[in-house]
């Protein structure tokens, strides 16, 4: 896998793991909305993993999220290694 399908794969499933962790504490897109201050175009597409998120931004969330930036980017590469066993 070159490195602009790893990027791409990264953010799809960063994004994933972001709207499963917001799923998972019960919050709507407009209650991470309203929690980060960001964009309701920005989380969209960050959860789809269209759009690359900033630090500043993968901060906010986490936060809102009650998790950290790192364990949000470890359960994406987490999941991606776990896909490449298969």
């Amino acid at each position: 896998m070159g490195t602009n399908d790893e990027d791409a794969a990264m953010l799809i499933e960063l994004g994933k793991q972001i709207q499963f962790a917001r799923i998972a504490l019960g919050l709507s897109q407009l209650q991470l909305i309203e929690a980060t201050g960001l964009g309701d175009s920005t989380i969209r597409r960050i959860e789809k993993g269209t759009r690359s998120a900033t630090i500043t931004q993968l901060g906010k969330i986490a936060q809102a999220l009650g998790i950290t930036v790192g364990e949000l980017a470890g359960r994406a590469e987490q999941a991606i290694e776990s896909s490449k066993d298969d």
